[in-house]
Order: C-alpha cells, then sequence, then structure tokens
C-alpha cells in the first residue's frame, strides 16, 4: 500500500489551518468608545482615550528619531507610510516639529511598554528600541486615508503586553522557504506585535544552518515527502536577515533539534553523533550519541555558531521531543555512563543530555527552550529551562509550573472558536502566573506558500488575546478590526491591494479568501502616485512586463492572483500580494439556511461553524484545510446533528458530505438519520455505510418516502481518528458534472482491478465528470492500481471523430505514486482491431503532490471504443477522469 499518512493530527501530522467563526459568540462587552469611532487596533492596547478632532499629515511632515538609535526604524516607518498613503514623509533626526512623528525613548517605560500621543504632533515613546517599534504599529493602524487626506486621530495610548513570548514557528528544514519569503513573515510578524519567530532549521531529512566548523552538514539534503530539497542558507543572508527583523522589532530564535529528528546530523557525522557497538562497530541509532563527549562539543560549537549569527535572540531551542531511544540502554558507552552517574534507564540518562544542553545554552548567553517531551527527572535541570508543551491534552503545563519552569504554550489542535492562552492543552494555568511565559504558533512540514497566509490568518487571531487577553471586545469585533486592517497590511507588503465586488463575505476568520459562484470583478488600489499594479492569474510572479491594472479584473472561475506595484523604473515593491479566487460549487436542497446544533458541540476544527453545515456550499477542496469543513476528533460519543427547517418540509431524501483524506480522517463507518415533528420524537429514516458513502465521493445518501418533518438528525459513527462534515442536505439536488465531454457516463473495462482501499468511485468514476480536486490519494475520487498498467477501455456507444484523449493523474511521491512516464492510446471501430493513435509521454519530477493533465490531440480519427494504457513505474497509478472530446464552450 502507498505509506500510511493516518498519523494523529500531532507533531508530525500535516497542519489543518484553524479558522473559527464569527458568529455564534456572545457579544463584544460594551466600550467607552463606541465601535463606530474605534481606530481598528490589533492586538487592542491595554487603554486607548480618543479625543476629538485629528492631526494632519503633509508633505511637509517629517518622522523624527529623537535618539540616532531609532534612525533605522524612522526609515521604516516612513517607507511604510508611503506605501499606506501614498505620502513620502522624510525620515530625519533631531527636534521634532508640530506635524511631525517623533520616535522616543522614555526612561520611565519599562520592558515593551510604549506609549502612543497624538496631539499637534505624533509621539511614539518606549523603554527601548522593540517597544518604540510596537508603538509605530500602532499609529500606522491608527492612520487615515480619507480622499487623499491623510491624518491620525488625537488619541492617548498606553499599552504593555500581558506576555512575553509572543510567537510563531516556520518549519524551514521540511520544506525550503526563501530568505524573501521569510522577511515577508518577519513583516506579518511586525504588525501582529507577534515578538519570536522560531526557524526549524533542522530534521531528518536536512540541515540548513550553515556551520562552518562541519561544512558537511547539509550536503546530504533530501526533500521531505518529495518536493524540493531545502538548500543550507548563507551566513551572509541570515545575518541580513536578523538585522532585518531586529530593525521591525522582531526576533528570530534558531532551533537546532536534538537527539531526535536528528537523521542528517546523525547520518552526516557518525563519528561523531553515532554509537560504537560490543564489537568496536559504529552504529547510528533513533538519536544522536547522547553520552559521547566529542558529540557534546560539537553541539557546543554548533550553539556558538548560531549564537553568533542570531545575537539578538535570548533564546536558543534544542527541540528533545519524540526521541526513539530504542537500543540506546544498550550500548557499551552508554552503559558505562549509567553506572558511572548511577542511572537505572534511558530516560534518565536522555534527562542528563537535557541538562548538558542547558549548560550549553548558558555559556552562549543563550535560555534554552525544548519541546515536551524532554524528561526533566531524575535531575532537575535549573528553572530558567523553557517548555514548550504541545501535545493536545497533555496536561504537563500544571507540573511544569508547580515546579518553576518557564511555559510557553504550543498548543495542537485548538478547540474552540477562540485561543486562550491559559489553556495549555489539558491544563489550565492561572492569570497572572509567572511562569507562563506567553504562547507560540506552529506550523509543521507545509511548504513556504502557505507560511504568510498562516501567519496572517491565525496569527492574527493568536496574536490578541496572547499580547491581551483582558480586552472585553468579543470574538467578533476581532474579525471586524481583522478585516479592516488586511488592506493595511496588503499595502504595506505589496504597495496595493484587492476589493471584490460580488465575493462571499467569509463566515469564518479565514479573511483572505475570494470566494463567488456567480462572476465577480476584482479591483487593485494602490496609494503610491507613481508606477503600476502589475498582475497575473497563473500564479506566476509579476514582473515589470507583466500586464498593467487599468480596469476591474472579471473572473468566471477559479484562478490565482498575484499582484505587485513597480516603479516607474521597473523597481518593484516589497513583496507580490496573493489571493486564491475560488469559484464555489453549489448543492440545492431544502435546508439551505436552516439552524444546526451539534455535538459535541466545541468540534476540533470549527471551520464556518454550524452555519456552514447548512450554506447550500461544498467545502473549498477536498483536504481538511479547505475552507468550509467542520472536523472533529473521534472521541467516546458519535457526531450529532440537528437541523431545524423552521417549519414541515415533505422530505424525500436525505444526504450529508464527509471526507476522507490524510492525518486519520475518514468517512464514517455508518451515517443515521431520523425525522421529527417536534424535536423531541425522532424516527428512522434511514442508514447508509462507508462503502456506499466512499462510492458517491463522500455523500452519504438516504432515499425516503414522502414524509413530513421539521427537524433532521443525522449520526454519524467515526471511521477513522477524525470525522470532517461539509453539508447536511435536504431534498438535495446535487451539480451535474465538473467536466463535459464524450465518454461522459459511458462504460469503461478495466485490464487490471484496482486496490480495494483505492478503488472508492468504482469503475464508473472515471467517466463520470467529477474531477478530483484534492492532491491526498485516500480522497475517495483517485482509483489506484498497484505495480500494474492502468489499462482503460471506454466504449462511446457509436463511432464519433475522435479529437482528444486524455486523463489526469495524480503524483504524491512520499506514497510511491508517480504520474506515468509513457501513456498509450487505441482506438477502434468494433472493439476488437485497434489501432494506435499516438503517444503521450511526461517527464518525471520531485514535486511531492500535484495533479497532472496528460493530453492527446488527434485529427480525422473516427472512432467508437478508445483504449488508454497509462503504463507503471512499478509503484502505484492513480486515475480520475478519462476523458475524450472535452467541451471547452464554457471557457
Amino acid at each position: 500500500m502507498p505509506s500510511s499518512v493516518r498519523t494523529h493530527l500531532g507533531r508530525t501530522a500535516p497542519l489543518l489551518l484553524l479558522v473559527v467563526a464569527a458568529t455564534g459568540v456572545p457579544e463584544a462587552k460594551s466600550f467607552r468608545v463606541a465601535p463606530t469611532d474605534d481606530p481598528a487596533l490589533v492586538p487592542w492596547p491595554r487603554t486607548v482615550t480618543v479625543g476629538g478632532g485629528e492631526m494632519p499629515l503633509t508633505a511637509g511632515s517629517r518622522v523624527v528619531a529623537g535618539d540616532a538609535k531609532l534612525i533605522p526604524l524612522a526609515r521604516i516607518l516612513a517607507g511604510e507610510i508611503e506605501r499606506a498613503t501614498g505620502l513620502p514623509l522624510v525620515p530625519a533626526g533631531g527636534p521634532a516639529a508640530d506635524g511631525d512623528i517623533e520616535l522616543a525613548f522614555d526612561p520611565a517605560l519599562t520592558g515593551e511598554a510604549y506609549s502612543l500621543t497624538v496631539a499637534a504632533r505624533a509621539a511614539v515613546r518606549g523603554g527601548d528600541y522593540d517597544a518604540v517599534a510596537q508603538g509605530t504599529v500602532t499609529l500606522l493602524q491608527a492612520l487615515r486615508n480619507v480622499d487623499g487626506r491623510v491624518h491620525l486621530p488625537r488619541l492617548k495610548v498606553e499599552d504593555r503586553p500581558t506576555f512575553t513570548y509572543r510567537g510563531a514557528m516556520l518549519d524551514v528544514a521540511r520544506k525550503p522557504h526563501s530568505i524573501a519569503t521569510l522577511k515577508q513573515c518577519v513583516e506579518v510578524c511586525r504588525f501582529y506585535k507577534i515578538r519570536y519567530l522560531q526557524l526549524h532549521m533542522t530534521d531528518e531529512n536536512a540541515w540548513t544552518f550553515p556551520s562552518t566548523a562541519f561544512p558537511k552538514l547539509g550536503s546530504e539534503n533530501f526533500a521531505w515527502a518529495g518536493g524540493e530539497k531545502p538548500t543550507v542558507y548563507k551566513l551572509d543572508e541570515l545575518r541580513e536577515l536578523v538585522a532585518y527583523a531586529d530593525a521591525r522589532g522582531v526576533t528570530l530564535v534558531p532551533e537546532l533539534e536534538v537527539p531526535g529528528h536528528s537523521g542528517h546530523l546523525r547520518g552526516t557525522l557518525p563519528e561523531v553523533f553515532g554509537y560504537t557497538d560490543a564489537a568496536g562497530k559504529t552504529v547510528t541509532l533513533g538519536v544522536v550519541n547522547i553520552v559521547r563527549e566529542e558529540a557534546f562539543q560539537a553541539l557546543d560549537t554548533l550553539a556558538g555558531e548560531a549564537a553568533a549569527i542570531f545575537r539578538s535572540s535570548p533564546f536558543i531551542h534544542f527541540g528533545c521531543d519524540e526521541a526513539s531511544l530504542g537500543g540506546v540502554a544498550e550500548m557499551p558507552e552508554v552503559k558505562a555512563f549509567m553506572a558511572r552517574h548511577k542511572l537505572d534507564s534511558a530516560d534518565a540518562v536522555f534527562n542528563a543530555f537535557v541538562n548538558r544542553l542547558h549548560a550549553i545554552g548558558k555559556k552562549h548567553g543563550k535560555r534554552v527552550i525544548v519541546w515536551e517531551g524532554a524528561p526533566l527527572h531524575p535531575a532537575a535541570p535549573p528553572k530558567d529551562l523553557v517548555v514548550m508543551p504541545w501535545v493536545g491534552g497533555s496536561t504537563l503545563a500544571e507540573r511544569l509550573v508547580k515546579d518553576g519552569y518557564g511555559v510557553v504554550n504550543a498548543p495542537w489542535g485548538v478547540k474552540g472558536p477562540q485561543f486562550d492562552p491559559f489553556l495549555v492543552n489539558g491544563a489550565r494555568v492561572l492569570p497572572g502566573e509567572p511562569a507562563l511565559l506567553g504562547a507560540t504558533l506552529l506550523l509543521w512540514q507545509q511548504p513556504q506558500d502557505a507560511a504568510v497566509p498562516f501567519l496572517r490568518q491565525i496569527g492574527g487571531l493568536r496574536a490578541e488575546p496572547t499580547y491581551n487577553p483582558d480586552t472585553g471586545r468579543g470574538l467578533p469585533d476581532l474579525v471586524r478590526r481583522l478585516r479592516a486592517t488586511d488592506p493595511l497590511l496588503d499595502r504595506l507588503l505589496a504597495g496595493c491591494t484587492v476589493r471584490t465586488a460580488g465575493a462571499f463575505e467569509s463566515a469564518d476568520a479565514a479573511r483572505l479568501d475570494v470566494r463567488f459562484t456567480d462572476p465577480v470583478r476584482a479591483t487593485l488600489d494602490t496609494a503610491l502616485r507613481a508606477g503600476a499594479v502589475r498582475y497575473t492569474l497563473d500564479g506566476g510572479e509579476p514582473t515589470a512586463t507583466s500586464r498593467a491594472y487599468t480596469a476591474p479584473i472579471p473572473f468566471t472561475r477559479s484562478a490565482t492572483l498575484k499582484a505587485r506595484w513597480f516603479s516607474a523604473a521597473g523597481v518593484p515593491g516589497p513583496f507580490p500580494l496573493v489571493r486564491e479566487v475560488r469559484r464555489l460549487p453549489t448543492v440545492r436542497h431544502a435546508a439551505v439556511g436552516a439552524a444546526v446544533t451539534f455535538t459535541p458541540t466545541q468540534p476540533g476544527y470549527y471551520g464556518p461553524g454550524p452555519k456552514g453545515l447548512t450554506d447550500g456550499l461544498h467545502a473549498e477542496g477536498d483536504e481538511a484545510a479547505s475552507a468550509g469543513w467542520v472536523g472533529w476528533e473521534r472521541g467516546g460519543e458519535p457526531v450529532r446533528v440537528v437541523v431545524d427547517l423552521g417549519q414541515a418540509v415533505k422530505v424525500r431524501s436525505l444526504a450529508g458530505h464527509f471526507l476522507r483524506a490524510g492525518g486519520g480522517i475518514d468517512v464514517p463507518d455508518t451515517v443515521s438519520f431520523e425525522l421529527s415533528a417536534d424535536g423531541k420524537e425522532y424516527t428512522p429514516a434511514g442508514r447508509v455505510g462507508h462503502k456506499t458513502g466512499l462510492l458517491r465521493g463522500g455523500w452519504f445518501v438516504a432515499d425516503v418516502p414522502d414524509t413530513s418533518a421539521r427537524f433532521v438528525r443525522l449520526t454519524a459513527t467515526a471511521g477513522g481518528d477524525w470525522t470532517f462534515l461539509d453539508e447536511v442536505a435536504v431534498n438535495p439536488v446535487f451539480p451535474g458534472p465538473d467536466l463535459r465531454h464524450a465518454a461522459l457516463g459511458r462504460p469503461v473495462v478495466l485490464a487490471h482491478p484496482p486496490a480495494d482501499v483505492y478503488s472508492a468511485p468504482g469503475v464508473g468514476g472515471l467517466t463520470d465528470g467529477v474531477v478530483g480536486r484534492s492532491p491526498d490519494f485516500l480522497n475517495p475520487q483517485w482509483l489506484g492500481v498497484e505495480g500494474k498498467n492502468i489499462d482503460a477501455t471506454i466504449d462511446l456507444g457509436r463511432v464519433i471523430e475522435v479529437r482528444e484523449v486524455g486523463a489526469n493523474f495524480l503524483q504524491y511521491v512520499g506514497a510511491g505514486i508517480q504520474i506515468p512516464g509513457v501513456v498509450d492510446v487505441f482506438v477502434s471501430e468494433d472493439g476488437k482491431a485497434f489501432a494506435r493513435a499516438g503517444t503521450i509521454k511526461h517527464a518525471a519530477n520531485n514535486r511531492a503532490a500535484y495533479i497532472e493533465t496528460l493530453r492527446l490531440d488527434l485529427a480525422g480519427v473516427k472512432a467508437r471504443f478508445v483504449r488508454v494504457v497509462a503504463h507503471t513505474n512499478g509503484q502505484w497509478l492513480f486515475a480520475d477522469e478519462l476523458f475524450v472530446n472535452r467541451d471547452r464552450s464554457g471557457e
């Protein structure tokens, strides 16, 4: 079978983006500043007093640094104001005048405390550089640009964060992240006052930290689950990245993972990090050598190199989670270490290793961070060790806080629509507990294209309760302010923003999506006065020669919009703007808009919440991260959904749409439907099994005799670790095929049957016109054959002119599934004598997971039977739709 991806949604599972409902949450508490007068500030400061009037910014205004150390920040702020408003302010030193923006240190303010006062001039003051930098973000968010008139409302802000550690983590070892992407992430962290950006720089597959002492490290990196191979960063570019972040008040934290997640380190330097067995042979186990003095000396050297580059970071992260200690205690050098130190287990040796790491970090002036999983007994490390508890349901934080260790909340699978920084997985930490340093976001294993959307969609939501958990304003108000600041962040990053008329406003907090059913038009706005906004619609990067924006862009189908401002000389703005514009499939049914309740009431992935289950829209994709899905982790009770139709309706059929995907997500074992007139007494109306649901692509459909009912109850028993539901439908009218062609609905004969577990759509699924949207081999749209050709013969029913033949294939390198290199096409009028019509060739590559359409154009060919032979490479072949003469009229 293809290698399993049915892992628990934990440390090694793909990220499922948490999107939260902006509805169904108590309204924000009253606040002395009316919401319509509020500046849209995120995170909301501790105190905001809005006065009457405004302070204009004009061409004569300056950004004045009251201390030479603040001149870099003055230059950054002046550039940001120009991109936001088009107003080119001059950064300067010396005394400030009325109409200026003044940046200054204030010795009366400590830590990250700052103040912002806007009167005749705007003054941002803080106790240090980073505090002033945070105050400049508040000033940026308060800016107003009305018909070209730029001003600041007169206000007074006094602010300081509740938690010192407000972080995010990017996995740059498993998936390569360019320096340009990391700089963009720094900008987003600055905007939301996320102080620390952790870089997971080493793992099993790769070492990306540039070591001069051990130059072999990183020379043999390999791609994680296919895709691109991470490369070693250059010393100079890392130094420049650190300086870039420091100048914006963001601190980069390096992570060098040991003793586990260290396959590359062990394999590259086995003479240092391997073990010596009883025969004197060097062997590598699942962890680096945790007792060898040479290994500690090497880690000391590597930590010193990292500390020299990441000078501004008070922290260094050493990993220490998911360490496989199998066989370690049997190694002679470990046995000798255990006898010498009177230790009785490999865990105790691991604990001693953690203590040595702590000493190494302290030697280089760094406070050491480790993941939950690092053993802290029998020899307790010093109390300045910091632990990031991440295991869902774990109560470790309670003991850590009691013992006085620093704790950074690193939750996995947050339940509920709003983040609570005091709920550390399964432990509740009291507000005011000094050992709770803060919280961090985690983005594991994802490509760099996911990093900025992740920080924008999830970072803003988590930043406020971590920065200021006592706003009293509620989630709807936070989402309102996030939506209000999104265009400003667009302009700061790309020099332009996008407005879309006719698109859906997200019911959840995934605010950047553009989703539509009817055609829409996108308007690109810029405040910059010279140059042009240039764009592409095919996912390519805009260049100085790309199409210039002159009029609203119409969209009738899905596309990737990328836009960027360019000066008249062709110099681009800092980063591109990216929007996925998606046309949503719909399903018409009698329950659209009906009220919904469900149990368990707090799903692990809230998505659009209850309203999303009767919105008439298909989830946007066939992956758990796609907007529209609500997901529950397997528990002691089934998932139960009750739909209130509001009045009695004659019910003829009932349906629920479920997902099968990686990460242990499977369609239910069974789905039962019941009907009720009063919501109290229910009558069984149908029961649908796992296999039947898979054959319909995850739709569990029950036909019932005409029965009047007001309430529908759906009960789903788990088929996997997670159950994901998109829609509950009453009397559904399903949409037509995605793809129309001459072979639509025609019978297909396969020479070799598909594997049972990968035959969900049946052979008829190859010509049903329903096209797979997800490069996940577990999705029921795909049909998989192991070790043999996909040899399919289609009977078109009559002789026609065949102009085109093609098929969709899947590549998923990590599971051994590759797109065929050769596809032969044969034709026949009688089904007996076949002639070769042509061959399609495809060049092999190592892209991790994607869908490819292979097609052959023909001329002067007539046939009733078309035979497509996709040649295997000895592993797996996965196909979806076989088509003949696609209908292109709607494109």
